[in-house]
């Protein structure tokens, strides 16, 4: 349990760092959407793991 929640930390760590990176690695001189799809590919994994991570909190909270 302890090993799935702290992989669940990770993919949210990434996740934001991902989001926030896609600003910057993305030069102006190519579309606007190639930033769009970065910032999606980091903010699926965040709310995701964000989902997994309620449902865990929620079953040590009920026990």
């Amino acid at each position: 349990m302890m090993k799935k929640r702290h992989l669940l930390n990770l993919t949210v760590i990434l996740g934001i760092v991902i989001m926030l990176t896609s600003f910057v690695i993305i030069p102006d001189k190519y579309p606007w959407y190639y930033e769009v799809l970065l910032f999606n590919l980091g903010l699926w994994p965040w709310l995701l793991a964000k989902k997994e991570l309620k449902k865990i909190q929620s079953q040590l909270n009920s026990n």
